[in-house]
């Protein structure tokens, strides 16, 4: 798959993103988004408080891990442990090409602390014994998905946060699902899901499709059969907002990446996030922000 453009230089990035009930930190840096530029020999052996993940994209690379070295050919990746010491050792008759990100994890407090969640459990267990392994990226699941989150975070395209967090969360599954401790019969099971998480599902999809429309709370209530009702007491206890509240929410924080991420006017915006009446976009996001539209840009842009 071809690597997307180098359009700017990006800036490290940490990512929160949602398991279950298994919160995950992500650092991308120079070593995911310009790997090129940086200079894999020049560490001595050292190690980190997170998991590193290394995928070589080219060439043979050699790392030496607790004083053993491991080749790692092209399409290979490694998962190092936090704590694992390891440098990477000169080779001088093979380039090599490698991308690099690193995270580290801990157990959230789940929405109903007296419910067992099983699939939770299974994370925890293989991340608490992992220790250091490599594998074959043989169906090129790992290296499709680091180009598509590169993609996404230099492009930034409307929705690149939230479709960022989903390829992330792709990724963390898949290293669990590969490690080589992993009780593979937990993934045969069924694992029985609470019905709120089908209905955040249904909410979140709702309105991520259409903030940028005249919505209608009767429609979402279809969608989940039931009333509208029962649809304000879910908002409320999923949420704790309304109908009206939660497609706000939806619209400014699109409009606000927006605003951050892009040069289109503020009255395109406007009717991009589903505003007829740019005055009115203009009133609604000073009252949500606190500063209008672009006074929020020049505070995310000041160099511009």
């Amino acid at each position: 798959m071809q690597e997307p453009s180098r359009h700017e230089p990006c800036e490290p990035v940490k990512i929160t993103v949602e398991a279950g009930t298994v919160l995950f930190e992500v650092g991308l840096d120079i070593g995911f988004f310009r790997p090129d530029d940086y200079d894999w020999d020049q560490q001595l052996s050292h190690n980190h408080a997170d998991f590193e993940i290394h995928l070589v994209q080219l060439g043979r690379c050699v790392m030496l891990i607790e004083d053993q070295q491991h080749e790692l050919p092209e399409g290979t990746y490694c998962v190092i442990p936090p704590g694992t010491y390891h440098s990477q050792l000169s080779n001088k008759h093979d380039q090599v090409r490698k991308i690099c990100l690193r995270f580290h994890y801990r157990a959230a407090a789940d929405r109903n602390s007296q419910a067992r969640n099983p699939e939770a459990e299974t994370f925890l267990q293989v991340l608490n014994g992992m220790t250091f392994y490599k594998q074959t990226d043989s169906s090129g699941t790992l290296q499709s998905l680091m180009t598509a989150i590169k993609r996404e975070l230099l492009e930034k395209p409307v929705g690149y946060r939230a479709k960022t967090i989903s390829l992330l969360a792709q990724l963390l599954i898949d290293l669990i699902r590969t490690a080589p401790h992993a009780p593979a019969e937990e993934y045969r099971q069924a694992v029985p899901l609470n019905p709120d998480d089908n209905r955040t599902g249904l909410i979140d999809a709702y309105f991520a499709a259409h903030y940028n429309e005249a919505v209608k709370e009767e429609e979402l209530a279809r969608r989940l059969n039931v009333s509208t009702r029962q649809l304000h007491r879910i908002l409320n206890e999923l949420y704790r907002t309304s109908f009206r509240r939660k497609l706000l929410e939806t619209r400014m924080k699109i409009a606000m990446e927006l605003l951050t991420n892009t040069d289109r006017p503020v009255h395109d915006i406007a009717a991009a996030v589903g505003y007829q009446s740019p005055g009115n976009f203009h009133a609604a996001f000073r009252l949500h922000v606190g500063m209008t539209p672009t006074a929020y840009r020049k505070q995310q842009n000041p160099k511009d």
